[in-house]
């Protein structure tokens, strides 16, 4: 049964709040300015022998909902005739760029050497030794820098170190600096300070839109971030976000979201996942939209 849990067991998961939502400067709409962020939390394990015989790939083509104790199985996108269904066991191409650590992680828990065409491609661009020593200066930084000039400096020379890169030392990605950037300079503002709020707003959004390219339009990754943006409020002239082509009022993000809710667990799921979210961070419930 131990050696079974190990390679067949399902970690029950369900959406939440990935942590407590925390306030930004009052000059933001939503909730005071509130953040709020989403996410998977896990909750339990369970065994499922039928769907345990689906093989894996770094690029699952559908995706597990838990309901009332069973499993339900969606397509993520359109499948042909003859079409393998593939699930993710864990390492996913976008989210462990490394193909060494994804087939290490693999063959410990599951015995087998992945075969996708992720892992056949070997391992995905990524910043030589100096290009990553040079990476983690700056953002330590910026980590440490409250200038709203010299903070944009040094995001310009992070953007320009990381086109066309993949994988990032230490998992500090590009999106990832951006959005912890930009939220801190939110909760830092003042109630007149419109070169942080600007700024903040900028690098949020422009993270958002970096999630969405890297992990899709109908991504739950995205999803998170829309949900970010919803609890935003409307920023009015504060930014526009039409700027990274990304739903321009807190209601459109809310549709976006729902959408993608929607396609990968359900409509009764995609209720009552944003009703209690929604409400909590101070719109409306989804009966509403």
């Amino acid at each position: 049964m131990l050696r079974r849990l190990q390679c067949n067991a399902h970690a029950v998961t369900e959406v939440g709040f990935a942590r407590s939502c925390e306030r930004a400067t009052p000059r933001l709409g939503g909730l005071g300015g509130a953040v709020c962020a989403f996410g998977q939390n896990r909750v339990a394990g369970g065994l499922y022998p039928e769907v345990s015989l689906i093989n894996h790939a770094c690029e699952p083509n559908v995706s597990y909902q838990f309901h009332k104790g069973f499993l339900i199985i969606r397509c993520t996108r359109d499948l042909a005739e003859g079409d393998e269904v593939c699930a993710c066991y864990g390492p996913h191409y976008l989210h462990n760029p490394s193909t060494e650590d994804r087939r290490r992680a693999l063959k410990e828990q599951y015995f087998f050497v992945c075969q996708c065409r992720h892992c056949l491609l070997g391992e995905p661009p990524q910043l030589s030794a100096s290009q990553s020593e040079r990476w983690l200066g700056l953002v330590e930084k910026l980590n440490g820098e409250h200038s709203v000039r010299r903070i944009g400096g040094l995001i310009d020379k992070l953007r320009a170190l990381s086109r066309g890169i993949i994988l990032f030392p230490e998992g500090l990605t590009f999106g990832s600096v951006l959005d912890s950037t930009g939220q801190r300079l939110l909760f830092e503002a003042g109630s007149t300070d419109d070169a942080s709020v600007k700024l903040g707003l900028r690098l949020l959004y422009e993270s958002m839109a970096w999630v969405r390219d890297r992990f899709g339009p109908t991504s739950t990754e995205y999803a998170w971030e829309l949900g970010k943006l919803a609890s935003l409020g409307d920023v009015g002239d504060l930014f526009e976000a039409s700027d990274f082509n990304l739903p321009s009022t807190t209601t459109q993000a809310r549709e976006v979201f729902r959408a993608i809710m929607v396609l990968h667990y359900g409509e009764e799921e995609a209720e009552r996942i944003l009703s209690p979210l929604l409400d909590e961070c101070g719109h409306p419930s989804a009966s509403a939209l």
